[in-house]
């Protein structure tokens, strides 16, 4: 089953655009829960990722507030992350609403901790992610928040993730980031993760609903997230959804009431 993913980046108290990791300041959570009617537009997504990608002086206290914000205002899957780096903050975020974290510096740093929160709470409830960059033709691991370039193979750290409790892999093109040009799917990418057991999310390039029908053609591709905020406002979700539907994509097609019926499907 195909998944729609709407993500929010959040950076030092704001919500930000983001193109090729460089961040323009939208508005703060008051801003997203005026714009946004998250109770409505989950009627048209299947999860919300919420990443925090400040990078200094990063403040986890005042960003659990706001995933208890976000959470008590939808109905749908959380997924959060950035800049966690021990059970305990996991376990905070869980607490605060979240049903999946995300993981990706601290997979270089500590991969036993990663491992740990793996065994903890849950292989399923681990999204490792993935940063790369094009250079010479030739897809590159990032990391660093996409500063410093890396010469592990995006294959085989796609595999190292798995193998320290990664249940998940989002692969983000810092390339695409922001451009809404389209997402990364020239073969000699999609052969990184043929073998691949766990789903696999893409995300960088999003702009437009025809974006998400080109991608959810390959078979591996099981879930793309957007954070372009501004393209994706009002129903656009709810739109999306139809019409993938009407392309005989396989996405979740529920009802009026069924938001919570999915949600318990979810965490069982």
């Amino acid at each position: 089953m195909k998944r729609i993913i709407f993500t929010l980046l959040y950076n030092s108290g704001q919500f930000v655009l983001s193109r090729n990791f460089r961040t323009q300041n939208i508005g703060d959570i008051n801003w997203i829960l005026k714009n946004y009617n998250l109770s409505e537009i989950t009627k048209g997504i299947d999860e919300i990722l919420i990443l925090d990608i400040t990078r200094k002086n990063k403040n986890p206290e005042k960003f659990s507030e706001v995933v208890k914000l976000i959470s008590s205002n939808c109905f749908i899957p959380l997924s959060v992350g950035g800049g966690i780096s021990s059970v305990y903050q996991a376990e905070k975020l869980f607490k605060s609403g979240a049903d999946k974290i995300f993981l990706n510096k601290l997979f270089f740093s500590n991969p036993n901790e990663c491992k740990k929160i793996s065994s903890i709470f849950g292989k399923q409830s681990i999204i490792g992610g993935i940063d790369f960059k094009k250079i010479l033709e030739k897809n590159v691991l990032y990391k660093d928040y996409g500063v410093n370039a890396s010469e592990i193979t995006i294959k085989n750290w796609v595999n190292f993730l798995q193998e320290n409790g990664a249940g998940e892999i989002l692969l983000q093109s810092i390339d695409r980031d922001g451009t809404a040009s389209g997402i990364e799917l020239n073969e000699d990418f999609l052969n990184t993760f043929l073998n691949v057991k766990c789903p696999v999310i893409l995300m960088g390039g999003v702009g437009k609903i025809e974006h998400f029908l080109e991608a959810f053609q390959n078979e591996k591709i099981e879930a793309i997230a957007t954070a372009n905020l501004l393209n994706f406002i009002g129903d656009t979700f709810l739109k999306l959804r139809n019409n993938l539907i009407l392309n005989k994509v396989e996405v979740v097609n529920w009802g009026e009431n069924n938001i919570l019926k999915f949600k318990n499907i979810f965490n069982n």
